[in-house]
């Protein structure tokens, strides 16, 4: 039982290991694919420029560079050292910081009005998705907007490990939704779609944190 906890509070350790081993070969494959215009055209829609971004998950810093050259202020947070590495050296002129799902505890409360993560919770064991979005609400300020999009794995199982130990999780719209309480959160978007650059199913959720 207090494993079962431990892990909830924790990054997968295995995923992190996998990509803290091969940062820039996965880098190379995110920059090399074409970009993910479904993606950037969401953001265009629902983000403000003139609002306190940051993105959580920002592997190679592409997705935060993209932001950054269409004038929003952005820093973006991954738990990847060797992610961090890479993106630091590839966009000198960006800040990246280290900060770990579930619990972003390197995060102040209220310190964001708008927060993008994308493709990053699907990394998470199952019982840590709903204490990730917790402290996604938590960060989030009132009238924020999260953009929140997560692959969907092709199977029936509810969690499993590529050949490269890589955890993805099985995340169903009623899960973020419940986990992203209506009485606290108006969706704005939602999307199930096929996005090409990645190859794979991708569901994409666009809410805004409500009033108290």
């Amino acid at each position: 039982m207090a494993d079962k906890e431990k892990s909830s509070e924790q990054a997968d350790t295995k995923t992190l290991k996998a990509y803290d081993k091969d940062a820039f070969l996965f880098a190379k494959q995110w920059h090399d694919s074409p970009p993910p215009t479904e993606i950037y055209e969401v953001i265009t829609k629902f983000f403000d420029k003139s609002k306190t971004t940051i993105e959580i998950g920002s592997g190679s810093g592409r997705d935060a560079a993209w932001l950054k050259t269409r004038g929003f202020s952005v820093i973006g947070f991954d738990a990847s050292q060797g992610l961090l590495d890479y993106s630091r050296k590839r966009y000198g002129h960006i800040e990246f910081k280290f900060a770990e799902l579930p619990l972003l505890k390197e995060i102040e409360s209220n310190s964001a009005d708008q927060i993008l993560c994308a493709t990053a919770i699907q990394h998470l064991a199952p019982q840590a998705i709903p204490i990730a979005l917790n402290h996604l609400d938590r960060v989030l300020k009132v009238d924020g907007i999260l953009f929140l999009s997560w692959r969907v794995p092709l199977t029936n199982e509810k969690n499993y490990r590529l050949e490269d130990e890589r955890l993805y999780t099985k995340i169903e719209f009623e899960e973020a939704q419940n986990g992203l309480s209506p009485s606290r959160f108006k969706e704005l978007y939602r999307d199930e779609t096929d996005i090409q650059t990645f190859g794979k199913l991708i569901r994409t959720l666009v809410v805004k944190k409500l009033s108290e």
